[in-house]
């Protein structure tokens, strides 16, 4: 018997939708969503290049991680097919952008543990404290 969850919907498209070509991206994160940010990169001839944001799409950890590994077995299909696709050197590697993902993640968490243990040291009631809103959390 397969155990797997089977979701059926029905793909439409909204009013709004938009093509954009990207060949730069960025991304954002906090413990509850990742954004994932398209731009596009341009540099004249003897000019300084800049990356125009052209737009940014959030997702919550789980469909990010589903995204990558339908991203990974379009790239195996895609090498597949035509060839390896070789990276130019133009910039961090994927190992540099990895640890500065941690780095990131580890300022989060301390961030976070800090907040816990002052909203407790706060928190004169005895009760235990209540977490912010994801809109309060935001104004900070």
């Amino acid at each position: 018997m397969n155990d797997q969850l089977q979701i059926h919907s029905m793909e439409t498209r909204a009013a709004s939708y938009v093509d954009y070509y990207s060949n730069a991206t960025k991304l954002r994160f906090s413990p509850v969503d990742i954004v994932l940010i398209f731009m596009r990169s341009v540099q004249p001839p003897g000019q300084t290049g800049t990356n125009e944001e052209l737009c940014s799409v959030a997702m919550s950890p789980v469909q990010f991680k589903m995204l990558a590994e339908q991203m990974q077995a379009a790239l195996a299909a895609y090498e597949k097919a035509f060839g390896e696709i070789l990276r130019p050197n133009l910039g961090p590697t994927v190992d540099t952008f990895a640890q500065n993902l941690s780095e990131g993640f580890e300022a989060m968490q301390k961030a976070i543990a800090q907040r816990n243990a002052e909203t407790k040291v706060e928190d004169s009631s005895g009760e235990a404290p209540k977490p912010a809103s994801r809109a309060s959390a935001r104004r900070k």
